[in-house]
């Protein structure tokens, strides 16, 4: 007599891309297609840079993972007025 003992399917993995350099909106989307949808946002000033475009990801461009996996992008922002 044999008992298999299964913790259901594996979760599908998926292969992050080139996010940086990308539009905020364009990042979003490609996460969202490949089904990541734990997405992290971070802020950083930028004066030369469009406001809204990926500066840095936490995931490094080819890596594998799985649905749950978080990935953190730090976005251009204009300065802020100082008054």
């Amino acid at each position: 007599m044999n008992i298999t003992i299964s913790l259901g399917p594996f979760p599908e993995r998926r292969t992050i891309p080139q996010l940086v350099g990308k539009s905020l909106g364009e990042a979003r989307s490609q996460l969202k297609i490949l089904g990541v949808n734990k997405i992290k946002i971070a802020y950083e000033e930028k004066t030369n840079i469009l406001p809204k475009t990926i500066l840095k990801q936490s995931i490094e461009p080819g890596t594998p993972v799985d649905e749950e996996k978080e990935i953190e992008l730090t976005v251009s922002e204009i300065e802020k007025s100082k008054e």
